[in-house]
């Protein structure tokens, strides 16, 4: 065999052995590829459904809702309620109107206002996204897609206030507002305000500022704001859905520090309208004499 020959073999020998070994590393690649879609697609399966569901549907069970509020409250009436006057703010979305379940609207618009106090109630615990809205049936015929009051009153003194003194002609009143936590305030540059501080601000938006304009507005307007008018608030980081062992823990604690910070102006405001209730002379606590040292 010649050298030309030879040398021919062995390359075309060496080209052969050269494509085997592509078509092996590309056949290789290809199940390497074909794996990675393959997990690729299983998790797309799983977590897409989830993401869906997410984005579709509330983070909790509307009807677990209101079987709750049916177990606590059952078919009690706003006229069984044992106070002067009960007030449950929900509103209605389709509508764009508010829903200001009470004794008084009870009588006034029974077709709207004459439902169950658990009902009420589950209307104005909608909170959008974590509850599908409460869909209600009012005496009218009408289907009501009602959602959580807080997205109109966050902090529904102001409309209590507004009640009696319009509503009920009350003209001497005094309002202690309970509060139930508020982000910390953190005052805004005007000159750094951009739209990524306008986003971290939506906690502000959908809870604080509605709870500021109302207890401005109450401590500029009710006569003599500073005997008659009592907020007790804290600022507050926790959770609205964490129901942990040590969420609860802390939130009892949350509790406990809101009564302690507020508890020497909270229990003369409450004394002083009882015995005017009950028409008794209020008698403030006199302080404790210290006793003298005996001289010796």
């Amino acid at each position: 065999m010649s050298e030309g020959i030879k040398d021919h073999v062995a390359e075309t020998t060496a080209s052969l052995g050269e494509a085997e070994k592509k078509y092996h590393e590309q056949r290789s690649l290809k199940w390497v590829v074909v794996i990675i879609f393959f997990f690729i697609g299983l998790t797309l399966g799983y977590e897409v459904p989830k993401i869906t569901n997410m984005l579709t549907s509330s983070k909790y069970s509307r009807k677990n809702l209101d079987i709750m509020m049916k177990k606590l409250l059952g078919e009690f009436g706003f006229d069984e309620a044992l106070t002067q006057e009960l007030l449950v703010v929900a509103y209605e979305y389709n509508s764009q109107e508010p829903r200001f379940y009470s004794k008084y609207f009870r009588h006034q618009d029974p077709g709207i206002y004459d439902v169950p106090i658990g009902n009420a109630t589950g209307s104005s615990s909608a909170a959008p996204t974590f509850f599908d809205p409460h869909q209600v049936n009012n005496k009218y015929g009408f289907t009501e897609l009602q959602i959580d009051g807080g997205v109109i009153c966050n902090n529904p003194s102001l409309y209590a206030y507004e009640m009696a003194r319009d509503l009920y002609g009350y003209r001497k009143i005094r309002m202690l507002s309970l509060g139930t936590g508020e982000l910390p305030f953190t005052k805004i540059d005007p000159e750094t305000f951009d739209i990524k501080t306008a986003l971290s601000m939506n906690g502000e938006f959908m809870m604080n500022i509605d709870g500021f304009s109302a207890d401005y507005y109450l401590k500029t307007n009710i006569p003599d704001a500073k005997i008659n008018y009592y907020r007790a608030q804290m600022d507050s980081a926790l959770s609205m859905d964490d129901v942990r062992p040590a969420a609860i823990t802390n939130l009892i604690a949350a509790g406990e520090e809101l009564w302690n910070k507020n508890k020497a102006s909270i229990e003369p405001f409450l004394r002083q309208i009882i015995d005017e209730r009950y028409h008794v002379k209020s008698t403030p606590v006199a302080p404790k004499k210290s006793t003298p040292a005996p001289k010796k």
